[in-house]
């Protein structure tokens, strides 16, 4: 009867506890997307929130160009309520790749960096300050990899 109540139990919490998204690291996105990593002090700074402002209502730029986009907060505070991440998901990195990405890529805990990885793991930009959607699809769509894949669709 015990055994019972244990597998009920832990059905009603398996049911009941929502699913969080799988861990991701850097290399397992690469091959497969774009990463537009967006590294700041805390979820609070304006260059942040200008960045996220600028990604809204082109959710499909983004995902036609296989952009994941990955906020690397600092220091937590509120949750960032913005629509643009509520829509594209971002993938869930541990503490421990953030810290390992920082470091990766030299940015301080203090600064704000925006930087583009290609689906090759290569860095294709980087920048102190919020990237436009315009200037981040040029970039890409000038991308070698970018042009065949538009070729091929159409």
């Amino acid at each position: 009867m015990k055994k019972l109540l244990l597998g009920i139990a832990l059905v009603a919490f398996m049911v009941s506890t929502p699913m969080l998204p799988a861990q991701q690291t850097l290399s397992t996105l690469v091959d497969r997307n774009r990463v537009l990593l967006i590294f700041t002090p805390t979820a609070l700074d304006g260059r942040y929130g200008q960045q996220l402002d600028d990604f809204n209502h082109h959710e499909a730029d983004i995902r036609a160009r296989d952009l994941v986009v990955i906020p690397l907060i600092q220091q937590t505070g509120p949750p960032n309520l913005s629509p643009v991440l509520r829509t594209l998901q971002p993938p869930y990195i541990s503490d421990w790749e953030q810290i390992t990405i920082r470091r990766r890529f030299h940015i301080a805990a203090s600064e704000f960096a925006v930087i583009l990885i290609g689906k090759d793991g290569g860095e294709k930009l980087r920048t102190t300050t919020p990237i436009t959607i315009t200037h981040l699809n040029r970039t890409i769509d000038a991308m070698p990899m970018r042009q065949e894949e538009m070729r091929k669709h159409q």
